[in-house]
Formats: structure tokens, sequence, C-alpha cells
């Protein structure tokens, strides 16, 4: 056989194995964090701080962004039973029409949420950004994490 007749086996192989090895990641990683998620506020442990995520309110084409208003009604609710102090909403404000965590701050406020315990973080662009600066910029390493099961 020569290289090029080994090649497509080679390259089938590798292809293989890295999809085996993002299935058993995949399963490792869900697994490890079942336990964590949850859907019930009276699961949850108390925890001084939740990070919401960012998402857009509203989607064009399609109006309100079916996850928007679950994280901040749980947001809410997390508050209200006792089970955090205060509430972090992390997201994107690129633009003067587009801030995230001022639209989030003002339906948590408008769900009885008193603003001084509600801390806005304007550079959550991406969920890494918002966890990396939970730690390096606020100094929070124990919080939970609002969003949704996808």
């Amino acid at each position: 056989m020569t290289i090029k007749t080994k090649l497509p086996i080679l390259l089938a192989t590798v292809a293989v194995c890295v999809v085996l090895f993002a299935g058993w990641a995949n399963y490792t990683i869900a697994g490890y964090g079942e336990e964590r998620i949850h859907s019930n506020v009276d699961d949850v442990e108390v925890c001084d701080v939740a990070m919401v995520l960012g998402t857009a309110k509203f989607v064009p084409q399609r109006g309100l962004n079916q996850f928007y208003m679950p994280r901040i009604e749980a947001a809410a609710e997390l508050y209200h039973a006792g089970k955090v102090r205060g509430i972090l909403v992390s997201g994107d404000n690129s633009s003067m029409r587009y801030n995230e965590p001022r639209r989030m701050k003002q339906d948590l406020i408008s769900l009885g949420v008193p603003e001084e315990y509600i801390t806005s973080d304007y550079a959550g662009l991406r969920t890494l950004d918002s966890v990396v600066r939970m730690k390096k910029v606020f100094g929070v390493e124990k919080y939970i994490i609002v969003s949704q099961k996808f």
C-alpha cells in the first residue's frame, strides 16, 4: 500500500476517534453536572449570588425570546425565596441601542428585586467571559448560574 491509499484509512480512523471522544466527553460532563441542575427553587442550595446569563429579550422577526423571561423570572424567584442575596446580570451592551444587562436589571426591578441587589456586568459577551469575569473582576467563586436546559 502506498501513502495515497493509506491516507483515507488514517483520516477515517482519526475522524472516528474524534467523534467517539466528543461523545464520551459530552456524556461524562452531562453526568457530572446533572445533579447540579435544578428546575425547582426549593432544590437550590443557598448561595450569595446568582448570575443571569445575557440574552436578547426580542429576536428579530420572531418577537419575544423564549429564553429571556424564564431566566429573569427564575432569578427573581431565587431572590424572593431567599436563595440568593444578590443578582449579577451579565451580557452584551455593544451599542447604545443594545444593552442586555440594563434591560435585565429593569425587568428584575419590575418583578420586585431591589435595585441595590442587582449588579451589572457589561462585558459578558459570551458565557465564558461571564464566568471568568465573575471570579477575576467581581471576586465571586461560588454562585448560581441562571440559564435554561437545552
